[in-house]
């Protein structure tokens, strides 16, 4: 910049430097009072007296709670008599206070599918106000939840018990199925009501009965929206029936920040999931006294544990948050839905479309060989059922090396050659991790790299992107779930990942915790394990000297990785190291700069290259949320009125505020979107039709109602959503009628 003035781009993120510190909620408690912390993550603080007064709390799903019914009880052996018993329990907590909501149901508000389940969620809470509880059911239940059934009347019971209450979090859940790899996270479905549904009640329920339907929602082979909601309703409703676990309600993770007039945090984006742990949150959270370069402090309940490496690495809490600072991941999770966010993959990537069979794959197309990862032709006459051209926004890693063709496809060399079940080159969690990118991919066709010079100011910079078309079996009513399946993507340099493979395969390491242990190894680590890193250091420098090519890389990818170019990407990877002190390298928005047991800091990297720029993300900070406030039938149209809540601010304060959903509602100078769906449920269950509300000029929601509809009772479920925030956006029911007025 020259004479003062700014540019009209800044790269990467708004806070400078990002320090992120394990504590304990009492030390969180004083450093927010004495506006020392920003943000605490993870858990809710505590104080002596009171909280202070500028502190903002955001919610997001925590767990459930369910009742288990013990498999050798006499009495409820049948699912009728589990199912009335764990609803009076649910009847006797409903009128109290229990430290949790009481929601007799698996889907919960939190989830973006819960449109389609409402009615059901609905029916089975009004069910519980008509019960009279039978308190010779013995229960056993600990903490808070004993002394919850102790104050609603139920006698505790220690040994010989009927059933068991019990928290089951969301994190415990859903982290063993949850697949982190250099970039990308799975499985697509991962944010889905009913995934959830399935893990925390399909083994109760007889997990094998289910799993075909549940194969069928994860392939997403639905002609259209109906059938798979009926998919969906069905699966829930098979998978609560048995009633051997009962889901009697979820709990809230209650997290704060500081949103002090100086020193706090403003634009603030969180998951309804994952809370404020999360990518979005450091990619818009912004600073009252240095908005675009000041220090961030965060705080988070417990030590890192995992190991830092990207590959089977960074699994707690304080290694997820890490990996969300430093490195980018190719699509991120939508904080308020189930779909994704394009990140390092260009939004104007799109599936072409969903054909069973439909895709011819280009012969010249290219898939990796299983065990070695050499990329092989697939020849003539394979088919798919998706088309995805992705367009990778490059930028330079932080050795210094270019992002290239290469580095988009060795994660699917990688995959394909440690997938395996044998050898020295396999790894049940790097297995588990890329089995889904080893069924779905049918074939891969890089296409070529487009650079263009983009000015800003009087600045001249180089954008450059990778374009590479992908064939895949699978499909979705969200085109980006699909697109998320298998994306080719590195978040660090090939060098890097052939580095830690090499490691790997001579014994030095292992890539995952399990894997580590089985061979009597360390789990791989680049940064803060001194005997490691002298061990890295020398193969590093024997891999430059030998001029290492990696399997796969050589002939079968334009432009090749010649012996020089490997020798320049090695010597950039330990130039990094010497100057820094570790192998942790990306081309994310922050680098890893100083650590400790407690503590690590992070500094921003202001390169032009980099793909993503301050501001990209502020559409997602400070959610606004729509309710349905009431819907009328009018003739053969379904008329619906909305609210929104937004968080407004004015100066450096801010404020909720509730109005009607009209024609021009806006966050400051920024309009919210709305999105309406509605769903036709018949009287036995079915859904029949998927309506398509329209926002009128008066500003409300209308949708028509088929117009060849048999006679009969029927259910009209619909929900608006303010800028496709799914969370917590309350649901309409309306009964209606067909063949009377």
């Amino acid at each position: 910049m020259r004479a003062g003035h700014e540019l009209s781009y800044y790269p990467a993120f708004y806070p400078s430097d990002i320090t992120l510190t394990a504590m304990s909620p009492a030390e969180a408690g004083a450093a927010l009072r004495d506006n020392k912390l920003h943000a605490y993550l993870g858990a809710a603080p505590t104080f002596t007296g009171a909280a202070p007064a500028q502190l903002r709390a955001v919610e997001s799903l925590a767990g459930y709670v369910v009742l288990t019914f013990a498999p050798d009880s006499v009495r409820f052996k049948a699912p009728r008599q589990r199912c009335e018993a764990a609803a009076q329990v649910a009847a006797t907590l409903a009128g109290r206070t229990p430290p949790f909501v009481v929601h007799p149901f698996p889907i919960t508000p939190f989830d973006a599918d819960y449109l389609i389940h409402a009615d059901r969620a609905q029916q089975a809470l009004h069910a519980t106000s008509k019960l009279s509880p039978d308190r010779s059911l013995r229960l056993r239940a600990a903490g808070a939840l004993g002394e919850t059934l102790v104050r609603a009347g139920w006698p505790a019971a220690e040994t010989a018990w009927d059933a068991e209450m019990a928290e089951v979090s969301l994190d415990g859940l859903l982290d063993p199925e949850t697949e982190r790899i250099n970039g990308t996270v799975g499985p697509p479905w991962v944010r889905q009501g009913w995934y959830h549904a399935w893990r925390l009640l399909g083994s109760a329920a007889g997990i094998e009965a289910q799993r075909g339907a549940v194969e069928r929602l994860t392939r997403g082979e639905f002609k259209d929206p109906v059938e798979r909601y009926n998919a969906e309703r069905q699966l829930v409703e098979e998978l609560t029936r048995p009633c051997a676990r009962v889901v009697l309600g979820y709990t809230v993770r209650r997290e704060v920040y500081n949103d002090e007039y100086s020193f706090g945090a403003e634009n603030v984006s969180w998951d309804g999931l994952d809370g404020l742990n999360t990518p979005v949150f450091v990619r818009t959270v912004k600073l009252k006294d240095f908005p675009w370069n000041g220090p961030l402090f965060l705080g988070i309940p417990s030590r890192p544990a995992a190991a830092w490496n990207p590959i089977a690495g960074f699994g707690d809490p304080a290694g997820r948050m890490t990996w969300s600072i430093l490195a980018d991941d190719a699509f991120m999770m939508s904080p308020g839905n189930a779909s994704w966010i394009p990140n390092r993959i260009d939004a104007t990537s799109s599936v072409l479309g969903y054909r069973p069979g439909g895709y011819e794959v280009p012969s010249n197309a290219v898939l990796p060989e299983a065990g070695t990862g050499i990329l092989k032709r697939v020849g003539p006459g394979k088919r798919s059922s998706a088309k995805i051209l992705y367009r990778v926004l490059a930028s330079p890693y932080q050795d210094g090396s270019e992002m290239e063709m290469a580095d988009a496809l060795y994660p699917y060399i990688f995959a394909y050659r440690w997938g395996g079940k044998d050898g020295d080159r396999s790894d049940p969690a790097v297995a588990a991790a890329t089995a889904l990118l080893r069924e779905r991919v049918v074939g891969i066709l890089p296409l070529n790299t487009e650079r263009r010079v983009d000015r800003i100011s009087d600045l001249e910079i180089e954008r450059t992107a990778i374009i590479i078309e992908v064939y895949l079996n699978a499909g979705s009513t969200d085109p980006l779930q699909v697109a998320a399946l298998a994306p080719p993507w590195s978040a660090v340099p090939w060098p890097e990942l052939a580095l830690m493979e090499e490691a790997v395969r001579r014994g030095v390491a292992a890539f995952s915790r399990q894997e580590a242990a089985r061979r009597g190894v360390p789990w791989l680590e680049l940064v803060r394990d001194p005997a490691q890193l002298d061990k890295l250091r020398t193969l590093a420098k024997e891999l430059e000297k030998e001029k290492f090519q990696p399997t796969g890389l050589t002939a079968e990818v334009d432009p090749p990785v010649t012996a020089e170019s490997a020798a320049r990407r090695w010597a950039a990877l330990r130039a990094f190291d010497k100057q820094n002190g570790h192998f942790l390298v990306t081309n994310g928005p922050y680098q890893l700069k100083q650590w400790s047991a407690d503590s690590v800091k992070f500094l921003v990297v202001r390169n032009f290259k980099y793909a993503i720029g301050i501001g990209s993300f502020d559409g997602f900070a400070d959610p606004s949320v729509a309710r349905v406030t009431r819907m009328v039938r009018q003739g053969n149209d379904i008329l619906i009125e909305a609210e929104v809540e937004k968080f407004v601010r004015l100066g450096r304060e801010g404020r909720v505020v509730k109005e009607p959903f009209k024609k021009g509602a806006a966050k400051g100078f920024r309009p919210i979107t709305p999105r309406a769906l509605a769903v036709l449920v018949a009287s036995d269950g079915r859904v029949v039709a998927a309506l398509r509300p329209h926002w009128q000029e008066d500003g409300r929601f209308a949708a028509s109602l088929p117009k060849s509809l048999p006679r009969g009772r029927y259910r009209v479920l619909s929900a608006v959503y303010a800028d496709d925030n799914a969370v917590k956006a309350e649901v309409g029911i309306l009964q209606v009628d067909v063949g009377k007025r």
